[in-house]
């Protein structure tokens, strides 16, 4: 292993040392982190038996005193000056004097009489990575300026120190702690996508400390209360969020949401009436009235805002599903079929919405899986019906004997196969595997406005097949 790798080991070794002794984690916790403190450091010390840092930081989560006192005599003979391992032998001689004997005793004696260090954990000698005060070793909260020195991996809840920009264990990216509210704020985004939103909460309110007036800060607050069951408090500070920003779409969206969750609707329409001021032109604005409109059964005004919202983005799955539901329930099934269509295109496949809109579809249009079949086999089926007819009419022409069929028999069966095809993929197979090679397009030519000229083009060739071989050539 290299040199870089044992400090990796170390580093994170040291972080989950500093978290088993952080009093406000719960006993379960702080025994997990010490665990997997004795057994990252324990590596670091079989790879290197020489390392006195290894040694004297699992001297702090060894189980026994006997134990603490092999690792500090460890650190002292690698290490004659080292501060810390002194000043723990001198706690470990008060506390349990039967395990010293006379060598050990006078060199604890010698110890105790320096002012060597203050403190079991040596103050570090760079301080406070954000107020550069000094700190212990053991700190995880700076007790001058009450930052956190020590955090958890969003990804994979590794206690990390501050200065590390990356992850020990799974190497996600941490954010540069040189801009202490920009790292706080990034934190709480990362903790939000891997749904620990408690740790959100509380990298939020750390930033809020030290930056209150940074944008967009107190929209991300509301919408984490939110998630928290915390409404009230929720609607307060979105409030707040939108006197800050008066002229920003987002923190009027964040609002309007929460108080349309709770019931409160007249006051959601207004909000995002004040959020369509702020950007006439967003989808998402038209989106959230229409939305809220269509919960209020006021369906013709909500039919207005997400035609508007898809006019303005043809790509919002979400309001074409909520547009198929509407059409739906009006008994409209044809648009809805068409606006379920248009939503299995855009939204996440396997979500939630994405199969509520697949399900409907298989009740409403049965069709639709003939329409979006991809398969050789039903396009070899479906072509060969209408290409046999052709076929079967060029084998009467030449009486039934194949060796006697025209060259213009042969041009005619040829026709009436690429008619066939062009009918087939106009009407029912738009993705058939031909197709797609053909345009380079994975969805065929299902999204062409005017499938007609395809269909019209291959029934011209069928009936000019047809006509060669009632009207022979030459």
């Amino acid at each position: 292993m290299t040199d870089s790798q044992i400090e990796t080991l170390l580093a994170d070794g040291i972080a989950a040392a500093k978290a088993a002794w952080h009093k406000d984690e719960h006993p379960t916790v702080q025994r997990e982190h010490k665990l997997r403190a004795q057994d990252l450091l324990q590596q670091v010390i079989e790879l290197d038996e020489t390392n006195a840092k290894a040694w004297l930081w699992l001297s702090t989560v060894v189980n026994s005193p006997q134990d603490r006192l092999i690792c500090l005599e460890n650190v002292l003979a690698l290490d004659p000056a080292n501060a810390a391992a002194h000043k723990g032998v001198v706690l470990l001689k008060q506390q349990y004097p039967e395990l010293f004997d006379d060598s050990v005793a006078e060199e604890s004696d010698a110890a105790e009489e320096s002012d060597a260090a203050d403190d079991y954990a040596q103050p570090s000698k760079q301080g406070c990575p954000f107020c550069q005060h000094p700190i212990s070793q053991m700190d995880t909260v700076c007790p001058h300026c009450e930052l956190p020195l020590v955090v958890d991996c969003p990804v994979c809840n590794t206690r990390v120190d501050v200065e590390l920009d990356t992850c020990p264990r799974c190497n996600h990216l941490m954010g540069d702690y040189h801009l202490p509210s920009v790292y706080f704020t990034q934190l709480a985004i990362d903790y939000r996508e891997n749904h620990r939103t408690g740790r959100a909460l509380d990298a939020l309110r750390v930033s809020e400390r030290l930056q209150p007036d940074q944008p967009d800060l107190y929209r991300q607050i509301g919408e984490v209360l939110a998630e928290l069951g915390e409404p009230g408090a929720a609607i307060s500070t979105l409030e707040t969020a939108v006197k800050k920003e008066p002229d920003q779409m987002g923190p009027y969206l964040a609002l309007g949401r929460v108080l349309q969750q709770e019931g409160q609707w007249e006051r959601a329409e207004k909000v995002y009436r004040e959020a369509m001021r702020t950007a006439p032109e967003s989808s998402e604005t038209y989106y959230a009235l229409g939305n809220l409109l269509f919960q209020q059964n006021r369906l013709d005004e909500a039919r207005k805002h997400l035609q508007h919202t898809v006019k303005i983005d043809p790509q919002h799955g979400a309001a074409w599903a909520r547009l198929g539901q509407l059409y739906d329930q009006n008994k409209k099934y044809q648009p809805a079929v068409r606006a379920y269509r248009q939503a299995t295109k855009f939204l996440i496949p396997n979500t939630p919405d994405e199969q509520r809109v697949q399900e409907r579809l298989k009740i409403l249009d049965p069709q639709l899986h003939g329409r979006t079949a991809r398969s050789w086999w039903q396009l070899i089926l479906q072509t060969a019906v209408p290409a046999a007819i052709i076929f079967i009419a060029a084998l009467l022409d030449a009486r039934f004997q194949m060796t006697q069929i025209h060259w213009s028999g042969w041009l005619a069966i040829l026709l009436g196969i690429a008619g066939s095809f062009l009918w087939v993929t106009a009407f029912s197979l738009p993705r058939n595997p031909v197709i797609c090679a053909l345009t380079g397009n994975p969805q065929g030519i299902d999204e062409m406005e005017h499938r007609w000229i395809v269909s019209t083009l291959g029934a011209i060739l069928w009936l000019v097949a047809l006509v060669i071989i009632l009207l022979p050539l030459g």
